[in-house]
């Protein structure tokens, strides 16, 4: 019976301890309101990357977002501005998103975020 009520603690401790783990861990931003990126982890598993630029405000052309790992692309994703009749005014934001999954090993490579714009 003490080892069953020992067992019985110790996975009490342990589920009250899981979900605190599983957090978002939040959001790390980039450059400004003109021209940025930013990058959300949540639960310690999923990413989503976000480039932004205004083109009018800025003179780019291109956003590029990606994430690596081992130096391999995960995931990207990119916007370009082309200058149609619905996108030449000055508050058009051009804008491109990217959702990846981290590596489920503890020791393994790291998950990079990466963005970049061209001019």
């Amino acid at each position: 019976m003490k080892k069953v009520k020992s067992t019985l603690a110790s996975l009490l401790i342990a589920l009250s301890i899981v979900p605190a783990s599983f957090v978002a861990a939040g959001t790390t931003t980039f450059g400004n309101k003109w021209a940025g990126a930013s990058s959300t982890e949540s639960a310690q598993y999923f990413y989503t990357g976000e480039v932004h630029f205004y083109p009018k405000r800025t003179n780019i052309h291109m956003g590029t977002v990606k994430y690596s790992r081992n130096g391999k692309t995960v995931a990207s994703n990119q916007t370009a501005y082309i200058p149609v009749p619905a996108t030449t005014g000055d508050n058009y934001r051009a804008q491109a998103t990217v959702t990846a999954t981290d590596s489920l090993s503890l020791t393994g490579p790291k998950t990079i975020f990466n963005y970049n714009f061209s001019y």
